[in-house]
């Protein structure tokens, strides 16, 4: 009986071009876009960021969204987030702006953070394995990183200060390191390990953002797939010379916006 009624409701749903599992299901997002660095700054972060926020609520998400965000919003909206968040079916967590891998490890990085010191940059910024630790904690949720992040990389070229100086950050290298994905978890990446993304000024919103807002609501195709057509698109508009990828620990076919009944379809 309850079967019955959840596939009347579904068709009721795809009727009226609602998401069926935003009645079954608790959905939260966290949607950050950081465009106003004092050194660096970026044209399309806050465009992403809120075209993102439309496309999720209309998800069934519960939206959170942060512009501009400095060090203190930033830990505080994450930490307001995972704790806003816990129990939820869905946790999603949308970035944009800058990012930077030093040793190994990748991180978000406010627009206040100083970039002239790779260890006063790591120390005013978020560190995305630590802020994956938190999410996945109760091993319940499904939770989706993605991180519009490799813009160019602050750290590990020339910047012109504001008293003229031009210095150089030692110990960073380009774009955003490799990481595994916990169990239950997808990370998406605007490019691949090491490279620099696309962020298309001039125009409305980065490459990787254009794509990833055109495919996200296709209805009853699974994250993966989803991720597939974002990357098709990515290397053709950009020549092959940006490569979106993933890592995935789901379990589950899962789409952020089912077909007919609820189903998914892993095509």
């Amino acid at each position: 009986m309850m079967n019955r009624w959840l596939t009347i409701l579904c068709v009721y749903c795809v009727m009226a071009a609602l998401p069926c599992t935003a009645l079954a299901e608790r959905r939260e997002a966290l949607i950050i876009g950081n465009s106003a660095y004092k050194e660096v700054p970026l044209r399309n972060p806050g465009n992403d960021a809120q075209a993102m926020d439309q496309a999720l609520r209309g998800l069934g998400f519960s939206t959170q969204l942060l512009k501009d965000a400095d060090w203190k919003s930033l830990i505080e909206s994450v930490r307001t987030f995972v704790s806003r968040s816990a129990g939820a079916d869905v946790r999603l967590i949308y970035y944009a702006g800058h990012g930077a891998q030093v040793r190994g490890r990748n991180y978000l990085i406010p627009v206040d953070a100083p970039m002239a010191n790779v260890d006063d940059l790591i120390s005013r910024s978020v560190e995305v394995n630590e802020l994956m630790d938190r999410l996945t904690r109760d091993g319940r949720s499904v939770n989706i990183l993605i991180l519009d992040a490799c813009r160019n990389n602050p750290a590990s070229q020339y910047q012109l200060l504001a008293d003229g100086r031009r210095v150089k950050v030692r110990g960073a290298a380009q774009g955003l390191a490799a990481m595994q994905a916990p169990a239950g978890t997808l990370v998406a990446f605007s490019t691949s390990p090491g490279s620099v993304a696309d962020d298309r000024a001039g125009n409305e919103n980065s490459l990787y953002t254009k794509h990833l807002l055109q495919n996200i609501a296709v209805p009853g195709i699974s994250l993966e797939q989803m991720f597939k057509r974002v990357r098709i698109g990515v290397m053709r508009d950009s020549q092959q010379k940006q490569r979106p990828w993933e890592e995935s620990s789901l379990v589950v076919d899962y789409c952020l916006a089912p077909g007919v009944a609820g189903a998914c379809a892993a095509r």
